[in-house]
């Protein structure tokens, strides 16, 4: 299937498509533009995007710029009650992040209600001031810091003392 022309401004035609593994090459160079100026963002593998979590892909859309460079992509991946989304944006300065992210943002939220969810959490770091603007922008509110256990929770967790002070 040809990708889809959803978004055109006056200097950049975008054309869109769901996440496939051609696309895992291209995004480790999109994560590694952003992380010249979001040094924070840790870097996702993408695999991950082909997991039955995020329906084979079907719930990451990239965004292609004219020149065949992934500009952009949003997830989504709902847990619970609660759906985890995240939009990447090239940050060169030739791209056009405001409109772009507008345009993935209503894709996360037609998306996530078709799913019957009705909350979206974003996790942002400290040096993504543009994209922590965005959201607020969008009436998102900063809420807590996440921590993410990762571990076996069968097993035994072992207790610690507090330490003096």
């Amino acid at each position: 299937m040809p990708p889809k022309k959803l978004f055109n401004s006056m200097e950049t035609t975008y054309s869109f498509h769901a996440f496939t593994e051609a696309d895992i090459p291209r995004l480790s160079e999109l994560f590694k533009r952003y992380r010249e100026v979001n040094p924070c963002r840790p870097q996702t593998d993408g695999h991950i995007y082909l997991s039955p979590a995020f329906d084979h892909g079907q719930y990451v859309l990239c965004a292609d710029s004219a020149d065949g460079r992934l500009a952009a992509c949003a997830a989504l991946y709902p847990q619970g009650d609660l759906t985890w989304a995240n939009i990447l944006i090239d940050p060169a300065p030739s791209q056009e992040p405001w409109a772009l992210r507008g345009s993935l943002f209503n894709w996360l939220v037609n998306l996530a209600q078709q799913l019957g969810h009705s909350r979206l959490a974003f996790q942002r770091y400290p040096d993504e001031t543009d994209s922590a603007a965005f959201l607020q922008s969008k009436g998102a509110k900063l809420a807590y810091y996440i921590y993410n256990l990762e571990r076996p929770l069968d097993l035994p967790i072992r207790s610690i003392d507090a330490p003096e002070g």
